[in-house]
């Protein structure tokens, strides 16, 4: 091709974009003054119209043979004064200030984020060209696969594709306020992974989801298999309810045999009652006791033995109430527990009218006992044969709230607890005890989950259940990734209104649960990708949750957010965002998000593409006039 032809052809180009020149430089932010000539919306270039300049859009800056592209931030006046009569029209002493900062530069015909150097004053500023401009959206690094999720929202000719790599192997944090798109955009993001790879056996293999859905947004509840986020051939859903018979969720004993899970679910105090259950879950005696039905039965028998030689007055009712206490333990598991229970407090009733008492000197503590001990505790191994317990199907849960009730009257007959302190924390626990044995069973081969996309859905859990259960499957996976060999294995952990379980705010725990629950998650946002494990979050309140996690994010999709504490919480945390792009969350359209970080060489404002209704999470906000 003849190179004058080239240059002619660069002459005119540069001439019809070029809009005007530097006048100032402070660092990143660069200011333009724009001819006059250019005050116009829009340009003819090639036959094709071209937007022209506007807050929020791009320009270049040619120095020597470097390219500098800024983003334009802003843009004010300055008037000229009126100096003699040449301007017949009082616009042309407009002087157009655009206010520019600096996001990157061209090697050669690609586009890279970052500043090697600043532009010298007077260097001329261009628009755009249609390559230029798509080059600058260009989120897909070099052999990665590229997935759509959207297009500009003031561009829709211009797709947004981003890295599958780029974007799931990352932390990813998705907010805004209730009804502007948030789980709208999670579904989306996850519907296209799996329906780009959900057919490939690798990844079926090697790839997991866990999904934690608080308010059953995900579940379609009017169908037996829907196709929220995926189709069933891939997923599992756990619908999970302490309110009435629902799914239970298997889980390794290993995951529930947690002591500060236990602290929590009791409420127990700091200084009394955390560290007795420390205590109580740590006797190996009782635990091992409770393995088999005679030792269970022995290990009761001991204790009202204890009871029967202590300092306490009326070890009658503290024999009682071990038996009841015991009862939602046991219960379902024997036959005629009610029946032993009532011969054993005959029994009991009897050795108490006919023993002889011992009374030491007075100078010493009254205390009494039975002389005949020995036939007493006989006696009650007798009657105690009669009780069947069939520890093997007995629940974990079950034997560990057993072991805490046996550890708890071992020490009140030995003195070394005060009734008064513990016994409130056990009536809490047969609750809490209550509610784990309805969402949660222990985990054989035959029923282990091998799904690709776990969901669980908390909606129909009380609160404490809610608190609970999110760290204890979260943690339990973690670790179980963590200690894992098969580096080829992935896990990505979904929480959907996370400010439920990562609030460093929360008043309603004491200070070590709070610290347990949020060190955890943020080990894993710290450490996980060492280990192949990722976060998503989805939240309405980005303040409420722990600045460590919000700040340690890697890829953000921002919907629209009103309140002041929220927006200063993205803030203060996020370092991706530019100035129009911030300013720009309050008053984001339903659907539209900002798409910030790693992932993106600029901030751009997108519209999520549209997915199936089959597939669309259920989210959408209630119309009265459809039902009146």
């Amino acid at each position: 091709m003849d190179s004058s032809k080239v240059n002619s052809d660069q002459i005119v180009s540069d001439s019809i974009l070029k809009v005007g020149y530097v006048v100032s430089i402070a660092g990143r932010v660069v200011k333009v003054s724009i001819d006059k000539s250019k005050n116009v919306s829009h340009l003819l270039f090639n036959g094709t119209l071209v937007k022209n300049i506007s807050v929020g859009g791009y320009v270049k800056v040619r120095k020597g043979f470097e390219t500098i592209v800024g983003k334009i931030e802003g843009e004010y006046v300055d008037e000229e004064a009126e100096i003699g009569k040449d301007y017949v029209d009082k616009r042309e002493r407009i002087n157009r200030i655009l206010e520019i900062k600096l996001l990157g530069y061209y090697d050669g015909r690609t586009f890279k984020k970052g500043i090697k150097e600043l532009p010298l004053m007077g260097n001329e500023c261009f628009l755009l060209t249609r390559e230029e401009y798509a080059d600058v959206h260009n989120f897909i690094k070099d052999g990665d696969v590229a997935m759509k999720v959207g297009c500009l929202s003031n561009d829709h000719g211009t797709e947004i594709r981003i890295g599958v790599n780029s974007l799931f192997a990352s932390h990813i944090g998705i907010f805004g306020n209730t009804g502007s798109g948030k789980s709208y955009t999670l579904t989306a993001l996850y519907n296209q992974l799996f329906r780009k790879f959900g057919h490939s056996e690798n990844f079926r293999s090697n790839a997991r989801f866990l999904l934690i859905d608080f308010n059953g947004e995900y579940i379609n509840r009017a169908v037996k298999n829907d196709s929220i986020i995926a189709d069933d051939s891939i997923k599992k859903s756990y619908q999970l309810s302490t309110r009435s018979a629902g799914d239970q969720l298997p889980l390794p004993s290993s995951a529930v045999f947690d002591e500060l899970i236990w602290i929590i679910a009791a409420e127990a105090t700091e200084k009394t009652q955390t560290p007795f259950l420390r205590r109580a879950l740590s006797n190996k005696q009782f635990e091992q006791a409770t393995q088999s039905e005679e030792g269970f039965k022995k290990a009761i028998v001991d204790i009202f033995s204890t009871m029967a030689t202590s300092k306490d007055p009326d070890f009658l009712s503290s024999i009682h109430s071990l038996l009841k206490d015991l009862s939602p333990a046991i219960r379902q598991y024997s036959k005629n527990f009610e029946v032993t229970e009532s011969n054993v407090t005959t029994r009991i009733q009897f050795f108490v009218k006919n023993s002889e008492y011992v009374t030491l000197p007075k100078d010493s503590s009254s205390k009494w006992t039975y002389a005949n001990n020995v036939e007493f505790k006989k006696s009650l191994l007798e009657l105690f044969k009669e009780l069947e317990i069939n520890t093997k199907d007995m629940n974990i849960f079950n034997r560990i709230y057993a072991i805490i009730v046996l550890h708890f009257y071992r020490e009140i007959s030995l003195g070394y607890s005060n009734r008064e302190h513990i016994g409130p924390m056990l009536k809490r626990l047969e609750k809490r005890v209550n509610d784990l044995s309805k969402v949660l069973k222990l985990e054989d081969a035959e029923n282990k989950n091998d799904s690709v996309l776990t969901i669980i859905s908390l909606r129909d859990v009380n609160i404490h259940m809610r608190k609970i259960l999110p760290l204890m499957v979260c943690r339990h996976l973690y670790e179980e990734k963590k200690h894992q060999e098969n580096k080829k294995k992935y896990l990505n952990l979904i929480i959907d209104e996370a400010h439920n379980v990562l609030s460093d705010s929360s008043m309603r725990e004491n200070e070590e649960w709070k610290d347990y629950r949020l060190e955890t998650f943020e080990e894993i946002i710290k450490e996980g990708r060492k280990f192949g494990t990722f976060l998503t979050i989805a939240s309405q309140r980005p303040s409420d949750i722990s600045t460590t996690i919000v700040s340690q994010l890697h890829n953000y999709f921002l919907h629209r957010l009103v309140n002041e504490k929220d927006l200063k919480a993205i803030e203060s945390t996020i370092s991706f965002l530019d100035k129009v792009s911030f300013e720009m969350l309050p008053i984001l359209p339903t659907g539209s998000c900002v798409v910030s970080g790693l992932i993106s060489q600029v901030p751009v404002i997108i519209e999520v593409d549209p997915i199936d209704e089959k597939s669309q999470p259920q989210s959408e906000t209630y119309k009265p006039t459809d039902h009146w």
